[in-house]
């Protein structure tokens, strides 16, 4: 059964989103790791962590402290007074011509010179220089947040305790029925909720304020399922102001973000969703209106397709790029590949996941000294990798839907893990191959482009966006 409509069944079923303790909703902020955890981690796993020896907790307790400390200092929160869009983002960011770039609200920013960008800090760390002008942060008050919890749990037990057990005597049964009756996962997931409820309060407080001071016409947002976006979407729709969230990834069924029991209505969710293309609107459960879920484009990408296929017309592009998690077989898969394409001219290059780049030579031998460009930094740009190549093949990763857009011919190698791309197959934007021979059989059969990546991203993206913002801002 997939695993996100079990999760869905059992919070209709117990009614959990509408459960609530002193204004704080514990099911629905905890949900999205609750749905990571039975999706992607085993009992072993999960205990395994829970091993952790005491020196290595300790030196983690440490260097966190540290890094919290620079935080406290860094702290930039002052507000600029009213303004037409307050701009929410991730820490993430990229590096363009020597600026750290927030893709995804950056180009929209800069449109609208009245508006303000807040940023929660990327585990624990702002990068900097930044592009974003306005940039303000919150971090001083995320840290003071965490030790607001940590005190609570540590110095006032009794009162952390009371709140555990009233917790678990509501979540218990329903949370035993969505693992399996696995104590491990339940006390984990119960001890989450109770350190959101202690966070809650106190961030809560100084967002409203924050937001009562800069009073924004309309809020824009990257990723409304973290910690404090799902505070201010609260306070938003108390005080009337619409909430828009930017696609910033893949939507699917299996994305617990996007997918609710038919009917409910979550505070803490986006009034409105700006979409990739048409193609994603029937992607998930959204729990909006259609006619709040908007197609209007990814404005970065679009441009970055524009600039980087021109400046590659002229090159040879027999480049193969294996993309994602090495799973097992997809680091030999890469290998025979570049053993039997070689000599014809292809190029086999491994674009290594980010949480691989420290161990991929003990863990996958294979690709050491084997002739496959394997990168491992985040020093290349992947757009320029997908610009000056042919053929992409994945297991599960968002950039398949970005090298399609570029164009290229996508494969997906079949294996359990690759279920989250099957939607890719079915509607034809790309082939599953469950080996050598098939996926080099393909290769040397291919047309001169994939002319589907239309399907997937809207163009125009920028205009399409800036007059919606417009249109939304006369009204308010």
């Amino acid at each position: 059964m997939n695993r996100i409509k079990q999760l869905n069944e059992i919070e209709a079923k117990y009614n959990l989103n509408d459960v609530e303790t002193d204004g704080f909703h514990p099911w629905t902020y905890t949900r999205v790791s609750i749905a990571v955890d039975i999706i992607s981690f085993d009992n072993a796993h999960t205990a395994e962590n829970n091993r952790a020896s005491l020196w290595s907790r300790a030196l983690k307790f440490f260097l966190t402290s540290i890094k919290c400390l620079c935080l406290l200092l860094r702290n930039n929160y002052k507000p600029l007074g009213d303004v037409d869009i307050l701009f929410l983002c991730t820490g993430r960011r990229t590096l363009n011509d020597g600026l750290y770039e927030n893709v995804y609200t950056d180009d929209i920013a800069e449109l609208f010179p009245n508006s303000i960008t807040l940023e929660q800090d990327y585990e624990l760390t702002h990068f900097s220089p930044a592009k974003t002008k306005n940039l303000f942060f919150y971090s001083r008050y995320s840290v003071i947040c965490f030790f607001v919890y940590a005190i609570s749990k540590y110095l006032f037990k009794g009162r952390y305790n009371k709140k555990y057990k009233e917790l678990h005597g509501i979540f218990e049964k329903p949370l035993n029925e969505l693992s399996g009756n696995n104590d491990v996962l339940v006390t984990k997931w119960i001890s989450d909720m109770a350190k959101y409820y202690f966070m809650y309060g106190f961030m809560r407080k100084k967002l409203s304020n924050y937001l009562a001071k800069v009073y924004p016409k309309i809020i824009i947002e990257e990723e409304h399922y973290s910690f404090c976006h799902m505070i201010i979407n609260e306070i938003a729709k108390e005080r009337g102001v619409p909430v828009i969230e930017l696609q910033h990834s893949r939507i699917g069924e299996n994305h617990s973000a996007y997918n609710y029991p038919i009917g409910v209505k979550i505070r803490q969710f986006p009034d409105m969703i700006f979409l990739f293309s048409e193609y994603w609107k029937n992607n998930a459960a959204y729990p909006i209106a259609q006619n709040m879920i908007i197609p209007t484009g990814f404005p970065y990408f679009e441009k970055q397709v524009n600039v980087l296929s021109d400046n590659v017309k002229a090159l040879d592009k027999k480049n193969i790029v294996f993309l994602g998690y090495i799973f097992q077989g997809f680091d030999k898969l890469a290998v025979d590949v570049h053993n039997r394409l070689k000599h014809s001219g292809w190029k086999v290059i491994v674009k290594l996941h980010p949480f691989e780049y420290n161990n991929w030579r003990i863990k996958n031998k294979v690709l050491a000294d084997s002739g496959v460009e394997v990168i491992d930094t985040n020093q290349r740009n992947l757009y320029e990798i997908f610009a000056s190549s042919t053929v992409l093949v994945g297991i599960d990763s968002t950039s398949v839907y970005e090298g399609i857009g570029f164009g290229l011919h996508a494969f997906i190698y079949d294996c359990p893990e690759s279920k989250k791309l099957e939607d890719l197959c079915d509607n034809g934007l790309a082939k599953r191959v469950k080996d050598c021979d098939s996926l080099c059989t393909e290769i040397e059969n291919l047309s001169d482009k994939n002319e589907k990546s239309a399907f997937l991203w809207k163009s125009n993206a920028l205009e399409n966006i800036k007059n919606e913002i417009e249109n939304m801002l006369a009204k308010v």
